[in-house]
């Protein structure tokens, strides 16, 4: 009898680690990784914005982008002009160039925000694409080739892990 009960407590001491890492690879998953549903949603999104700013350029707005799969909302664009990391008036005084664009649709009840940004550095140009909904985000990146034409790099999906301590441990 007292063998038994041995045998079950050791069978539990030995177990136990086991079923905790179960847990925290099972709790990570669920918890540390983009929405699916988020990801569904954005990502013809973002592939329809990159393939019209590949062909066209950077819109002067997001509302020109003819054929996107949803209805944006609100959109207003910021340029800012910047000299040596200071604030200038003027174009013409700037040696960056600072284009953003914000935006925001809805789908089954969750808002998505479209956030992008276009910087010229004169010697070349950088634009980001990212739609958010909660802490996931979904989004591109794409640099402008020695023709002047933007290289479209392919879509992300991550999820935003600042203030989540649990999650911070697995950003790198």
């Amino acid at each position: 009898m007292k063998i038994e009960i041995i045998m079950k407590i050791l069978g539990w001491i030995i177990a136990t680690p086991f079923i905790a890492l179960v847990l925290f690879i099972v709790t990570r998953y669920m918890f540390c990784n983009p929405k699916r549903e988020v990801v569904k949603v954005a990502t013809p999104m973002v592939q329809k914005i990159a393939d019209y700013i590949v062909e066209n350029e950077f819109p002067e707005s997001f509302e020109d982008i003819p054929d996107l799969p949803y209805r944006l909302e609100g959109c207003k664009t910021k340029i800012e002009y910047t000299k040596n990391n200071q604030i200038v008036t003027k174009k013409e005084e700037a040696n960056v160039i600072d284009t953003r664009h914000t935006c925001y649709f809805h789908k089954d009840k969750r808002k998505y925000s479209v956030l992008s940004y276009e910087i010229d550095f004169f010697t070349y140009k950088k634009i980001s694409i990212k739609i958010k909904s909660g802490k996931t985000i979904t989004g591109s990146s794409m640099m402008a080739e020695d023709n002047g034409k933007f290289r479209f790099n392919g879509i992300f999906s991550a999820l935003d892990t600042r203030g989540t301590n649990f999650c911070m441990q697995f950003k790198q």
